[in-house]
């Protein structure tokens, strides 16, 4: 029997995940994918969005996009770490990179951002050769975005500003997509001895 089946929900890492496959992925060399980590974690970013970036896009200290999906206006300003990764990549060129940060390499296509599908097969080499678990994809990393957020201030103030990001349409969408719940019970079996919640939840 396969012991390491793949579940059907896409779970968000935990941030010192995140943040280590990032290392691992500088100090490879493997510059692509790092950027491709790096502004899916701290932008939070559907991947149909992610893959039309430009790399004049992320040349100043804030992004201002309209969704593909939802068609509206939101605003990203930069993390300094990311401004950091984003220096350092943009350093390894000859040259100001431009166009599409992440376009097809294949011979004969012209400047064409790669597809939603090789991102995710990107995604699943990643996991698979840092041996991270769970369900690999793009989804992964905007709601490791999400979970990171909320962690830092568990309030329902924390979930109404996190909806208004993410453009849902409540925040009982907003609390099952981070897995919240999933975490609550999780959280009444660990307080059990200690007496102290793992963090306070939003009530």
């Amino acid at each position: 029997m396969n012991q390491n089946i793949t579940p059907t929900v896409t779970e968000p890492l935990e941030w010192e995940t995140c943040m280590m496959l990032l290392d691992a992925l500088k100090g490879s060399g493997d510059y692509k994918n790092f950027m491709l980590c790096s502004i899916s974690f701290f932008m939070g970013l559907r991947v149909s969005d992610t893959r039309s970036l430009r790399w004049s896009d992320i040349s100043g200290d804030k992004l201002i996009l309209h969704e593909t999906k939802t068609k509206k206006r939101r605003t990203i300003h930069f993390d300094p770490k990311f401004i950091e990764i984003r220096d350092f990549v943009i350093e390894q060129y000859e040259g100001i990179p431009t166009g599409f940060i992440f376009r097809y390499e294949r011979v004969g296509v012209a400047n064409k951002p790669m597809s939603v599908q090789a991102i995710n097969l990107r995604i699943k080499k990643i996991f698979k050769r840092y041996g991270i678990k769970g369900k690999a994809s793009s989804h992964c990393f905007r709601k490791s975005f999400c979970k990171r957020i909320y962690s830092l201030n568990p309030s329902d103030h924390t979930l109404v500003l996190l909806s208004k990001l993410l453009n849902h349409s409540s925040t009982i969408i907003t609390r099952a997509y981070i897995g919240l719940t999933n975490d609550e019970i999780k959280n009444c079996y660990l307080s059990l001895s200690s007496g102290t919640p793992v963090y306070s939840k939003a009530s």
